[in-house]
């Protein structure tokens, strides 16, 4: 069964992905001189209301905290907000931002450079930009003016984010936070987004925090940093714990191999240890504050300013979550690294501007580190070459137990806590209200043909804020056509379309799609012209923006143009629409390929944009680059013809020497390019067998992660011409001496879970768990392990120890598990989970009539790898 959640990983994976990848790229700026007065005169020139904004900006005297705040926003503008950042906004922000310090309880305890950097900005991520700074403001004044003390104000702003939304997983991009509040819910850097926003509205200095990728499970986690009485602390996004520094993943982030926090443009943070800052980002290594690291300096032998890549196993594949520094060195948390860099020959030059290609291969070098250790370590362009044809196996270990390292102290009264509790029900109470249709709208979709039918089934399941103006554009349109294409429309966005789409914008791309359609198939016309997603770009109407040149596709290319600057991907701002591109006359290569789609729609010729590159509808799917300038093929940079066309590609994973069916991309294998000594993995969706695939060089990684954390990896370079089939086999099998099966069972947790009496005589597997994230994102994970586990007659038993059943059993539900939820109230289990257990989740598998009745599999903590350590238990002791 394909849950909601398997269904959203590869965009949770990508945002990170790209994160991650903004991250790694570039050199430090020089911050002594930021030249802040000639950044804004550039951004002014550059925005469509430059003249405007500048004569504003000419009034505001100088020195004050007005000017401050302006020029710092505007300096590190991004490409995004020159559209959406009017001189409205602009102004809301900035005066309220002042009216926050000056009015603030602590604005004498609070460094003004602390306030500029941390609660001015508009933005925290890559979000639309959204006016959130004055309805938060309003509604936090009452939260926050019974507090002078700011880690009790701050706690009240998050408990007010709690109230607002709860974690659920979504598509990988970023929703604004007045729609994360409408809707109610959000995954952890849209919960991330909606806290940093609160706690600035509040004048309270907030910052984003994350880390890339776990070492030890296949995820990430994104949470908030809030400066508080001298210091930064850390909280979970829309939490409501009762001190900082406490949350569910303080065990978790001591695993951590990095963790980085932003902040707003750039500039110098210390005390802290700067990472980089560039491209109007800066960002500290902040691992040394949730784990106790090692220091690692890197070098390529004779090639000193190549790129050194620090990598994980996740997801599939090598994932690069830090650069060593060429000349300086890098703080890890514990653990073994894959350590990577372009493969070079003796004599060959290499420098940032040259090491982008991927002839040589790629050196690869596991290292280990304790904590305290400082390791020097030197690749060998010869003896660290990875055999790229033999597929070595090679082990990445970690660190099994978390450290408790959260503060225990209790700063929210019962009292409060209850009346937060009581809120958190009746918001989502009402947020439910909003989804359940009435008998009118029920009708409506029960008049549609069964096929429309089905697909309103399916949009019924997105998790919208409420379906009636949509139902209500099905009574509007009378013709057949025109519902079908509304459902079609409908069925085919994201998870995000249909709260960001109004009435307007939908009826604005059905009209203009219907009006474009021609003769062209259904499903050629339903995917290439009216769908309006076309990538990660916010939802809107850009259709009806963009110039009508005719449905020819030659006359589209040519109006399309060549003028266009191209521009890099940043940190901050959210990719462009369309027309926003059209207005701008920029964009980053993915932007302008967007516009181009769009403008293809706009006009009825049936475009879509796929791994990177955009296809056209000319008697079938073609490839077409709306920006080569060279003639096909060619690589501008390079001077090279670069592959082009599409190839077949034949994949198959083994696992014991045979075939392994059962082996899932974004888990145990995905495919990758190389890129300046990394891998890079576009939105790719591999599967097993014959599928087509892009011309090019790639390299498929086969990966499994054991009980603990450790994880062994494999890899393979292969690669596919154009109108030609590759056959790809790799082994996903574990070298035996990375590993001992003594870590399936917790020893130290086992001695104390006998005590509890829990399972049955018939034995089982038992997943203990309290309300939070860990549980919402494991529990499609047990699940795989039921068809396996009902061949044995044995049950998959989800426990809820606290927490409100009828919300977890429908959590249950949508997770795919088909046993009921069990409600412990036993005091006994639940000082066992908060105390023995650190509040778990606990997985337990308890054979009948096996090891005398002992679990053969007992596991706490988060580990989306878990139903895999099912399997080797099972494997252990066949039936």
């Amino acid at each position: 069964m394909r849950t909601a959640m398997n269904r959203l990983l590869p965009g949770i994976f990508l945002q990170a992905s790209l994160l991650a990848a903004i991250l790694l790229l570039g050199a430090c700026t020089d911050l002594s001189d930021p030249n802040l007065d000639g950044r804004v005169e550039g951004v002014l020139a550059r925005h469509p209301q430059g003249p405007e904004i500048g004569r504003w900006y000419a009034t505001l005297p100088a020195g004050s905290l007005e000017r401050e705040a302006a020029q710092w926003i505007l300096a590190w503008l991004p490409d995004s907000d020159l559209v959406s950042l009017d001189l409205m906004l602009l102004q809301e922000h900035v005066t309220l931002a002042c009216r926050a310090y000056r009015e603030s309880p602590w604005r004498e305890s609070l460094p003004r450079a602390t306030w500029l950097h941390f609660v001015v900005p508009h933005r925290v991520s890559q979000e639309p930009l959204q006016p959130w700074r004055r309805v938060m403001a309003e509604e936090l004044a009452a939260v926050v003016a019974p507090y002078r003390d700011m880690e009790r104000a701050a706690l009240a702003v998050n408990r007010w984010c709690r109230q607002q939304a709860t974690y659920t997983p979504t598509s990988g991009r970023d929703m604004g936070p007045l729609t994360t509040m409408k809707r109610g819910l959000g995954r952890c850097e849209e919960e991330m987004i909606l806290t940093v926003c609160a706690m600035r509205a509040a004048g309270i200095p907030a910052r984003t925090c994350s880390t890339p990728y776990w070492t030890f499970t296949d995820d990430n986690h994104a949470w908030v940093e809030v400066w508080v009485n001298g210091g930064w602390y850390y909280a979970e996004s829309c939490d409501d714990r009762r001190c900082l520094n406490d949350s569910w993943f303080s065990g978790s982030a001591s695993r951590a191999g990095f963790v980085d926090s932003e902040g707003y443009g750039e500039f110098d943070p210390s005390p802290e240890p700067l990472y980089r800052a560039e491209n109007g980002v800066t960002v500290v290594n902040s691992t040394a504050v949730y784990t106790t690291p090692f220091t690692v300096r890197a070098r390529v032998a004779g090639h000193p300013d190549a790129p050194v890549f620090v990598n994980v196993l996740n997801y599939g594949t090598l994932r690069a979550i830090a650069r060593v520094p060429a000349d300086g060195s890098l703080v890890l948390g514990p653990g073994s690294f894959a350590l990577t860099a372009q493969a070079i020959g003796d004599d060959a030059a290499i420098d940032d501007d040259t090491a982008t290609g991927d002839s040589g291969g790629l050196l690869l070098k596991v290292i280990t580190g304790q904590s305290g250790d400082t390791l020097d370590v030197v690749l060998d362009p010869v003896a660290d070459l990875y055999d790229a044809e033999a597929g070595t196996g090679f082990w990445l270990t970690y660190p099994e137990e978390d450290a408790d390292r959260r503060r225990h102290e209790n700063l929210v009264s019962d009292a409060t806590d209850r009346h937060h509790r009581l809120l958190v029900a009746a918001g989502a109470a009402e947020r439910g209200k909003l989804r359940q249709l009435d008998e009118t709208e029920q009708a409506v979709l029960d008049s549609l043909p069964a096929d429309l039918r089905a697909e309103w089934d399916a949009i019924l399941e997105k998790p919208c804020a409420g379906f009636a103006p949509f139902i209500r554009l099905l009574t509007w349109y009378r013709t057949a056509e025109q519902r079908q294409a509304l459902t079609w429309l409908l069925a085919d966005g994201d998870d995000k379309d249909l709260l960001e789409l109004d009435e307007r914008m939908v009826r604005a791309h059905v009209d203009g799609a219907l009006a474009a359609r021609g003769s062209l198939p259904d499903d050629v016309w339903r995917e290439g012209v009216l769908c309006s997603r076309i990538q990660r770009e916010p939802a809107k109407d850009w259709r009806s923006a963009l110039p009508a040149v005719g449905a020819d596709p030659d006359a589209v290319l040519a109006a399309f143009g060549r003028d266009w600057v191209r521009t890099e991907r940043r940190y901050f701002g959210n990719p462009l629409t369309p027309d926003e591109v059209f207005l701008l006359g920029r964009g980053t290569e993915t932007d302008l390929k967007v516009a181009f789609v769009g403008l293809c729609r706009a006009n009825g010729v049936p475009a879509r944009y796929r791994h990177g590159q955009v296809q056209w509808w000319r008697e079938g799917w073609q490839d077409v680059d709306p920006l080569d300038q060279n003639g096909p093929g060619q690589n501008e940079s390079a001077g090279e013809a670069a592959p082009t066309g599409n190839g077949w590609l034949d994949l198959t994973i083994t696992h014991g020497g045979l075939p392994w069916p059962q082996a899932e991309s974004y888990r145990h294998f995905m495919i990758s390019r190389q890129a300046e000594g990394r891998l890079e993995t576009p939105w790719w969706g591999p599967v097993q067998g014959l599928q087509e695939w892009p011309a090019g060089d790639y390299w498929c990684c086969a990966t499994l992660r054991v009980p603990g954390g450790s994880a062994c990896g494999r890899l393979k370079r292969f690669s596919v011409a154009a109108d030609e089939t590759t056959v790809v086999t790799l082994s996903a099998d574990l070298e035996e001496a990375g590993w001992d099966p003594a870590v399936l069972v917790d020893a130290d947790l086992a001695a104390s879970f006998a005590d509890l009496d829990l399972v049955a005589p018939t034995g089982g597997l038992y997943f203990l768990f309290q309300p939070g994230e860990p549980a919402t994102r494991m529990l499609p994970v047990i699940a795989r392990l039921q068809e396996r586990l009902r061949a044995r007659d044995l049950p998959v038993v989800p426990v809820l120890v606290g927490g409100r059943p009828a919300e977890w059993r429908r959590n249950v539900a949508e997770a795919g598990l088909t046993n009921p939820l069990v409600v412990e109230q036993s005091a006994r289990v639940r000082d066992w989970l908060a105390g023995p257990a650190q509040n778990g989740p606990v997985t337990v598998l308890v054979l009948p009539g096996v090891n005398d009745g002992r679990p053969v599999l007992l596991r706490r903590g988060l580990d989306n790898g878990i139903d895999f350590a099912g399997h080797l238990a099972l494997d252990a002791y066949p039936r």
